[in-house]
């Protein structure tokens, strides 16, 4: 996105919340906002903000809505009852011999690596314990595709109003 769509979209976002931007924040607000998602185009960042903002009651940091493009970019993940569900799938199956209904999606599969043997042994008691492990994972996994797509902050200008 250029940097006259950046200030444009700050300020529709600001707008859309009942924030006014103060004259003397916007430097700062600009160059944060650039460079989180300066390097995206405008209709993903605009796309990824109206995802939320039905249900978001505060305005959105510019990392929220890279973490919403992440996620986007991932295909999405299951809730915690999902993943939950999914894992419970792929013991039952594994316990009696049979095929999953379906394959679990990968972060499933990697919390179950780090939980070990001891994940097949869980419990409906333990599901607290693997969605604490699984939402380790999930954060992990777009943190890991967000520093991939963000550009180190470099000499780049900052966008004026």
């Amino acid at each position: 996105m250029t940097k006259d769509e950046l200030v444009d979209l700050v300020k529709r976002i600001h707008a859309a919340h009942n924030k006014p931007l103060l004259k003397a924040d916007e430097t700062h607000t600009f160059r944060a906002w650039w460079d989180i998602l300066g390097h995206l185009d405008e209709p993903t960042v605009w796309k990824a903000y109206l995802a939320g903002a039905a249900t978001r009651k505060w305005l959105p940091a510019p990392g929220e809505i890279l973490s919403t493009v992440v996620d986007e970019m991932l295909g999405g993940f299951p809730t915690p009852l999902q993943a939950w569900a999914q894992f419970q799938d792929q013991v039952r199956a594994a316990n009696s011999g049979l095929q999953p209904r379906g394959k679990p999606h990968p972060t499933v599969v990697e919390t179950a690596k780090r939980l070990g043997d001891e994940a097949y042994r869980l419990t409906e008691r333990d599901r607290q314990a693997f969605i604490a492990e699984w939402e380790a994972v999930r954060d992990q996994m777009i943190r890991e595709q967000a520093d991939k797509l963000t550009p180190k902050p470099g000499n780049e200008t900052t966008p004026q109003s």
